[in-house]
């Protein structure tokens, strides 16, 4: 059987809605000189059987009865192929057309080249492209260094900036280099970039080559979870390592113009000087534990040109641990704490005073109601003691009219007769009028009125006395 060119390799683990992708977009390349070699990584979610449902002689596959981790995986699927080549595919990712045939070119094209890269196309759990305003790692591989010591820079003071589903890396260099470090979960694929850029050159395709999904809800690996970050951060310090095994030469064309010429001149190694420039404290964290790490080393080894002194004050200078600062939020947060305490406290005794201030209020309000009822009373009585005050005016009134007719009666000149005789006329009309008056006059609460009535009768009678 003859031995294919390239070897696609295809760690799964749980992307049974993906992986199908992957696998046609591989077996739809131009270039048909491949093996796909797949390995998966005790998925739960049936991707093993989905895998299996392809029937492609070219497919060699495997699946583990439990997760071991990716960079086992992936080591697993390498150790497997049979290429010149080997490329790289996450299972959520996918080939672009013309993928292998372009990278096969630059490799047969440069025999120093360890691998070439490309640039990627980002697009969603449906595979419709993400525009980069609203893709928040668009610039994650579009860097582009001139060399292999650019590159080692760049993967010191900032980090990795090459896509995993785009490489193909020489078979004979895993070879050479071993696999990817199983200790690592997040930074496997940097480790391996250093490695190889600490010997050989690599190239980088300015075009996309390559669709990597960001998918929703931060399932991606890569994604920014805290575990993420911790673990980023833990396994950055171990992959810096490789930074002190690096040849003089190396290390001089990847970062001679950071280092100090006051560093340079104290002819200390080009490891110790790196150390030294990564001892600041705007340094990332992991960077500060490898200069403290390194300049350890170097003070326990003797190493003349350094101090014991040096590394005393850059350990105290230093918080990679980040001890001071979280010291400092911690005291922040019992401040916050204390604050929202007193703000509780607060709240309550002005729920308590506005509970007093309402049953005051409703206090208030009943004596209001209260108060309006007794004003409606009084309206009322005021209002029918002026319709009794009307009435007694009209029969005050009337009283009077009768009075001066008495008085009237009373003042003419009366005939023998009627003088003689009590019981004339004159006196016939008194009685009648004093009749009429006791018949209309208002009993009970009306003494004013009788009073006044009484003493005019006692007044006529004592007048029709004297005319007798």
């Amino acid at each position: 059987m003859r031995t294919p060119r390239v070897s696609v390799v295809i760690p799964s683990y749980n992307h049974a809605e993906f992986v199908g992708q992957a696998i046609e977009s591989v077996l739809a390349q131009s270039f048909d000189d491949f093996e796909l070699i797949i390995t998966d990584d005790g998925s739960t979610d049936g991707s093993a059987e989905i895998i299996r449902g392809y029937t492609d002689p070219r497919i060699d596959f495997e699946a583990f009865g439990a997760n071991r981790g990716a960079s086992e995986t992936v080591n697993r699927c390498i150790a497997r192929a049979a290429g010149e080549y080997v490329a790289l595919l996450g299972s959520d990712d996918y080939f672009l057309p013309g993928k292998l045939v372009r990278q096969v070119a630059i490799l047969d094209a440069a025999p120093a080249l360890a691998g070439v890269f490309g640039l990627v196309e980002f697009v969603d759990d449906d595979g419709a492209a993400i525009p980069a305003h609203l893709n928040p790692i668009a610039g994650a591989f579009s860097a582009a260094p001139a060399n292999r010591f650019a590159w080692l820079r760049r993967f010191f003071l900032e980090g990795n900036a090459l896509c995993h589903s785009t490489a193909m890396i020489r078979k004979s260099i895993y070879d050479e280099l071993g696999g990817y470090d199983v200790a690592l979960r997040q930074l496997p694929d940097m480790e391996m970039w250093i490695r190889i850029c600490a010997r050989y050159p690599i190239e980088v395709v300015p075009e996309p080559l390559t669709a990597f999904r960001v998918l929703r809800g931060q399932r991606n690996t890569s994604a920014e979870t805290p575990f993420v970050i911790r673990r980023s951060n833990w396994e950055y310090r171990r992959v810096l390592r490789h930074y002190r095994t690096m040849d003089e030469a190396t290390l001089e064309r990847a970062f001679g113009a950071d280092i100090p010429q006051c560093a340079a001149d104290r002819g200390l190694p080009m490891a110790v000087q790196l150390a030294l420039l990564a001892a600041a404290p705007g340094m990332h964290r992991a960077r500060q534990l490898y200069a403290l790490e390194t300049l350890e080393d170097a003070i326990a080894r003797g190493l003349p040109g350094l101090t014991s002194k040096e590394l005393h004050e850059r350990t105290g200078e230093l918080d990679p641990f980040r001890i001071i600062e979280l010291r400092e939020a911690l005291a922040a947060c019992q401040r916050l704490e204390q604050r929202a305490a007193n703000a509780e406290t607060q709240r309550d005794d002005a729920v308590a005073q506005i509970a007093e201030l309402q049953r005051r209020l409703q206090r208030k309000r009943s004596i209001a109601r209260e108060t309006a009822a007794r004003h409606a009373h009084v309206d009322l009585e005021v209002v029918r003691l002026r319709e009794e005050r009307a009435v007694l005016a009209q029969a005050l009134g009337s009283r009077e009219a009768q009075i001066a007719e008495l008085q009237a009666a009373l003042t003419a000149k009366p005939s023998p007769e009627v003088v003689s005789r009590p019981t004339g006329p004159v006196w016939a009309r008194t009685s009648a009028i004093f009749a009429s008056l006791l018949a209309t006059t208002f009993w009970g609460g009306r003494s004013a009125l009788w009073k006044l009535l009484d003493r005019i009768g006692k007044s006529v009678r004592r007048l029709a006395t004297r005319r007798l």
